[in-house]
């Protein structure tokens, strides 16, 4: 199961995502990355077979939450 998460993205807009890993250089921040879905929690892929991704870390990391799962199956489009 993936975990739908909601969090705010770089401009401030709250968005929806699955995560996709994170990285850790060693510092003290940790930066979450997220798979963003659509409206109907999928996976938004561009024509060039690539996937939209956020980066999140900070206070709008601490300010996310879990608000759901989906099977791998149902998230792509």
């Amino acid at each position: 199961m993936y975990q739908i998460w909601e969090y705010q993205d770089a401009l401030g807009v709250t968005r929806r995502g699955i995560s996709a890993g994170f990285g850790d250089f060693g510092g003290t921040d940790i930066t979450y990355r997220f798979w963003r879905l659509d409206e109907d929690d999928k996976i938004i892929r561009f024509d060039s077979g690539g996937v939209m991704l956020d980066s999140v870390s900070g206070p709008r990391l601490k300010a996310a939450r879990r608000v759901g799962a989906i099977r791998p199956e149902d998230a792509k489009a």
